[in-house]
């Protein structure tokens, strides 16, 4: 039981972290239009969040709670490069993204068969369209 839990809980932390995450890059961004993306993007990584949480319930396991040491590392991070700019702020968010989605793809062979199909046919083609969408708005920053 805990082999099936621990990939699903470390996919858990990673989006607690980019919530985090996006919750700072908003109060750093002024652009009203990136903001909406940014809202967008924070409210796909909380609905990933739940999903998750509910299937490591289901397991009957204990979901993460917090995003763990990496989520202040990026906090560090983002509050620097909110200081250059928002394209800075957003590219970090895009490097973030990218990242999901290789954690994403790493951790499907430790997936047991539904949680396997859970991130296969749902978060990660929703993670994927956070990045995609992330990217966008980076390039449309000036």
């Amino acid at each position: 039981m805990t082999n099936e839990i621990a990939p699903l809980n470390s996919l858990l932390r990673d989006e607690l972290a980019a919530v985090d995450s996006y919750r700072r890059a908003m109060a750093r961004v002024r652009d009203p239009d990136a903001r909406e993306e940014l809202a967008t993007a924070l409210e796909a990584h909380a609905h990933r969040a739940e999903a998750l949480r509910d299937r490591v319930k289901a397991l009957g396991g204990k979901p993460a709670a917090s995003p763990g040491p990496l989520g202040a590392l990026f906090a560090i991070v983002e509050g620097a490069a909110s200081l250059v700019s928002e394209r800075a702020t957003v590219a970090l968010l895009e490097e973030e993204e990218n990242r999901g989605l290789s954690r994403y793809r790493s951790e499907m062979p430790r997936l047991d068969p539904e949680s396997h199909r859970l991130v296969l046919e749902h978060l990660l083609p929703e993670q994927e369209q956070t990045y995609y969408a992330v990217a966008t708005l980076r390039m449309a920053l000036h």
